[in-house]
């Protein structure tokens, strides 16, 4: 592989010096590539230097996104967009690659200009949400159902753009069309569950509940997956290992990736997947030692770290998951699920002040999971911030309204807060759905040792 690396340290070195002046080509980490996409890269610079251009800077950025390296990607589409004749799809990929990176409002910005191509717009959609945005997130969504009545994606968008406003009984009806049109994603299944017992039919809920939650299903996007094509060896294999997991295929996403591991066996993308498929599958003694192994050879990839925290969250191992979670965000400091990571194990060893810390920017940063809400309220309940920790809760009840944990700390923060006819009609409320949950048990217990009947 020396030979390899040399040469395109030449080839780069040299060309880019001659053509620095037309065309910016980012410097590229070739360690970081298998031989094949490498030998790939360097040819689509090569063609850069001679051609100088837009077309063939916009290839050189497909090249790199196709295989991980989507900062370089994104100065590739930038670059080529300031350059005559860039080809249509330009800003469309640079889009989706900022957006990979948490760069969300530049790639709304990027993805504006598309207007008749609904993935654009369910895209943006799902952007939206990530930044707390629900009601334009909507719009977007209807849009693109506008453009094409079938796009799923976007019709799961609308359905949790939805939920997140409280209407459960829309989101219901749109997932059941998507459930008997075909659909049977686990991943949707889980929305309809949701949606189910937000709208009270806690009967239809229940075994749709109580499977395991997988992330999304891909979604059709022939646009990003003309991307895709320009993977080469590794990375194509990877994806194919990747869809299967997205597609519930867990153990067939574990042979693939052991079959990676042993001949790709330094590689922080296989070795954090694989580390993923061993967690859910329970396999948290192999987890361990793949996540220790990606650390050892990637100690600057921070979804390894984030892995090794959770692992030792599990072992109640929780000054050490702090260091490694510490190390992530360091890493990746806009990373919201990090971020509310730190929040949970900072609570745990009762840090409370550092929580609170955690929790406020995961959400600042652009985090929609109530739990964060009801992890900030909780935290600002024992500072002994009532007004503040009624507010996070009411957030938090908006997304999700069945949420006892979220209820039981409204109570007693209402109490706090000198609120005890609200905090007894709270409870009352609660009591008469879920009359034996833990939740709002302790905050009846909490009102009868402070007097109130």
């Amino acid at each position: 592989m020396r030979w390899l690396f040399f040469t395109l340290f030449v080839l780069l070195h040299f060309g880019c010096e001659k053509s620095s002046k037309e065309v910016h080509i980012p410097e590229i980490d070739f360690t970081r590539l298998t031989q094949e996409a490498g030998i790939a890269i360097t040819d689509a610079v090569k063609k850069l230097e001679t051609s100088q251009s837009s077309q063939d800077l916009t290839t050189l950025g497909l090249y790199l996104q196709a295989h991980g390296l989507y900062e370089e990607a994104a100065l590739s589409y930038q670059a080529a967009a300031k350059l005559p004749n860039t080809p249509t799809k330009t800003n469309y990929w640079l889009a989706i690659t900022l957006a990979t990176i948490g760069e969300y409002k530049q790639a709304l910005e990027s993805c504006s200009q598309y207007e008749n191509y609904a993935p654009a717009y369910w895209r943006s959609g799902f952007w939206l949400i990530d930044l707390g945005k629900i009601e334009e997130a909507e719009l977007h969504f209807k849009k693109a159902l506008e453009i094409d009545k079938t796009a799923v994606a976007a019709m799961v968008g609308l359905a949790r753009a939805w939920l997140q406003q409280n209407k459960p009984s829309q989101a219901v009806q749109i997932l059941e069309e998507i459930r008997d049109r075909g659909g049977n994603h686990p991943y949707l299944s889980y929305l309809l569950g949701t949606s189910y017992q937000r709208a009270g039919d806690f009967e239809k809920a229940a075994p749709l509940l109580q499977e395991i939650v997988k992330g999304p299903p891909k979604w059709d996007d022939p646009w990003l997956l003309e991307m895709t094509t320009y993977q080469r060896g590794f990375a194509a294999s990877i994806t194919r290992a990747i869809a299967k997991l997205d597609d519930g295929d867990i153990v067939g996403a574990l042979g693939d990736l052991q079959i990676l591991a042993r001949t790709n066996p330094r590689n922080a993308a296989v070795l954090t997947n694989l580390a993923t498929v061993q967690m859910q599958l329970g396999q948290i003694d192999n987890a361990y030692t793949t996540c220790t192994a990606s650390i050892r050879w990637n100690p600057n990839h921070a979804t390894s770290q984030m892995n090794m925290a959770l692992l030792l969250l599990h072992k109640n191992e929780l000054e050490l998951a702090s260091q490694y979670v510490q190390k992530a965000i360091e890493l990746e400091p806009a990373n919201a699920r990090a971020q509310a990571l730190a929040g949970n194990i900072a609570f745990q060893t009762r840090k409370v002040h550092e929580a609170a810390t955690y929790f406020e920017r995961a959400i600042s940063i652009g985090s929609n999971d109530p739990n964060d809400r009801e992890m900030l309220g909780l935290a600002y309940l024992d500072l002994g911030k009532s007004d503040k920790a009624i507010e996070q809760f009411n957030f938090a009840l908006r997304i999700s309204p069945d949420g006892t944990l979220a209820i039981g700390g409204l109570v007693i923060a209402l109490f706090n807060n000198g609120q005890t006819s609200e905090a007894k009609q709270v409870l009352n409320n609660a009591l008469s759905r879920f009359p034996n949950d833990p939740n709002l048990v302790r905050a009846a217990n909490f009102l009868t040792k402070q007097g109130v009947k």
